[in-house]
């Protein structure tokens, strides 16, 4: 402090705008950083919830079912549905300013497309197996408005940055195949050899 008391003014007000010039951005793109994430982790919530939809089916319907084929069959188109929808983010998100998702009615029907598609398979398996409808979520809806927020953080970013957002943006939101998806089922426990099976909970609560 003393030191910068016996500088000049000018010297004082260049410093004190150095330290706002490197502090202040710091923050902002802290939160940007937060806010894109946030957008990150909506949709991977869609894929979630799609695939515990898929746990369901093979929990509810019996193996070789036509009801678990037709289950199969939406995800399948939802999933394609997706992939085209996530892959044409991905493609907007290299080119930058180029392309405009908030106005590209390409993009308006990819969205929509997913969104129904998605939407009937979520409420196939649910009133199959539950004997009733399911109101809409939401979740499916919203991954339009998402595309765009994901987008529109990267549009002033470098073309290596955009490329290794747009990499990281598929690899991290992508559904999985039907197949990937497990059951829910807990797999019974393999003997070790030349021993027995470890005991389960049930047995453990068996008295001798």
């Amino acid at each position: 402090m003393h030191s910068l008391a016996r500088s000049k003014p000018g010297r004082v007000l260049l410093t004190l705008a150095a330290i706002l010039i490197f502090t202040v951005p710091l923050h902002a793109v802290d939160h940007a950083q937060s806010d894109t994430r946030l957008t990150k982790a909506k949709i991977q919530g869609a894929r979630n919830l799609a695939s515990s939809y898929v746990t369901i089916a093979k929990q509810n319907f019996t193996k070789g079912s036509k009801e678990l084929r037709k289950a199969e069959e939406l995800y399948a188109d939802a999933q394609a549905k997706y992939g085209d929808w996530a892959s044409y983010v991905s493609d907007s998100i290299r080119m930058g300013k180029k392309r405009h998702l908030n106005t590209d009615p390409n993009y308006d029907k990819k969205a929509s497309d997913l969104d129904k598609s998605a939407e009937e398979f979520v409420n196939y398996v649910h009133t199959t197996a539950n004997g009733q409808s399911k109101a809409v979520d939401p979740i499916f809806a919203a991954l339009s408005g998402l595309g765009v927020t994901f987008w529109n953080d990267f549009i002033n970013q470098t073309t290596q940055q955009r490329e290794a957002a747009a990499k990281d943006f598929l690899a991290e939101t992508n559904w999985p195949f039907w197949s990937e998806i497990p059951d829910g089922t807990v797999p019974t426990p393999t003997p070790a050899a030349g021993g027995t099976a470890p005991p389960t909970a049930s047995s453990k609560s068996k008295s001798p």
